[in-house]
């Protein structure tokens, strides 16, 4: 599986030009093909008996396929000329946007690793399904978000009051997006759960609340595509630092 990083990286210039740029179209019909390649060939050779192998490889021919598809007329082409500069910036930034994501996906990895070392495999079964239910349209609409909002905030980033504006108005909408889906749940969890995954699912009313609160806090908790825009790479790896600090202490005093 981990041949697919190499289309992934091969695809990365393109695509990243795409967004850049705001089409959206020709991502989603590329996306459309690599989902529909990768389905079509793991189908074919677990009905001819590969097992296993056919998920890896239907994955490692999706990407394959949306690899070939950027690169169809890619408006940009490679050239043997090294920036410092350029090359400085990156990978300054990229330090720090990495460490970032690194440690927001260690806070994810801590509360399972909390749940199922200390609480047992029955909780971190009711988590992991919670968590998915609850977590999965807004992870969903956060992704659509980060996406448009990263390119345009980077095209007006000399206009601080125009971000600034376009920020609160975003973030408004976010939390009445956010808020039709967590208040129910928040408040209606005894019965939604229950009516979901039937009447063994009692223990997981409370959290389910809690994690709808999470869920509706989330759109402020952060935002990657403002920090990105105004050049403040740094200030959000040292926000995420505090996040996990604060996480990970009161994971620690709860063991």
């Amino acid at each position: 599986m981990s041949l697919r990083l190499i289309p992934l990286a091969l695809a990365a210039v393109p695509m990243t030009l795409a967004l850049k740029a705001l089409n959206f179209r020709k991502q989603a019909l590329i996306q459309a093909a690599e989902g529909l390649t990768s389905a079509t060939v793991a189908v074919a050779m677990a009905l001819s008996g590969w097992g296993p192998w056919s998920l890896v490889v239907g994955f490692l021919a999706g990407s394959t396929m949306g690899a070939i598809l950027w690169w169809i007329r890619p408006g940009w082409r490679p050239r043997w000329h090294f920036d410092k500069a350029v090359a400085s910036g990156l990978l300054h930034s990229g330090i720090r946007l990495w460490s970032a994501a690194n440690l927001a996906q260690m806070i994810d990895g801590a509360n399972r690793l909390f749940i199922g070392g200390i609480l047992g495999l029955v909780q971190l079964g009711h988590y992991e399904i919670l968590s998915r239910v609850v977590h999965a349209p807004m992870q969903s609409l956060v992704g659509i978000h980060d996406r448009v909002t990263i390119s345009a905030f980077c095209r007006e980033q000399d206009d601080r009051e125009k971000v600034g504006r376009w920020f609160l108005r975003l973030s408004g909408m976010m939390l009445i997006l956010t808020s039709l889906f967590a208040g129910p749940l928040f408040f209606f969890s005894d019965i939604l759960i229950p009516t979901l995954f039937g009447p063994g699912w009692e223990a997981a009313i409370n959290p389910a609340r809690a994690l709808a609160l999470f869920t509706f806090l989330a759109p402020l908790l952060s935002n990657p595509a403002v920090f990105v825009a105004m050049r403040r790479t740094g200030l959000l790896l040292k926000f995420t630092t505090i996040r996990a600090a604060i996480t990970l202490s009161l994971l620690f005093a709860a063991a």
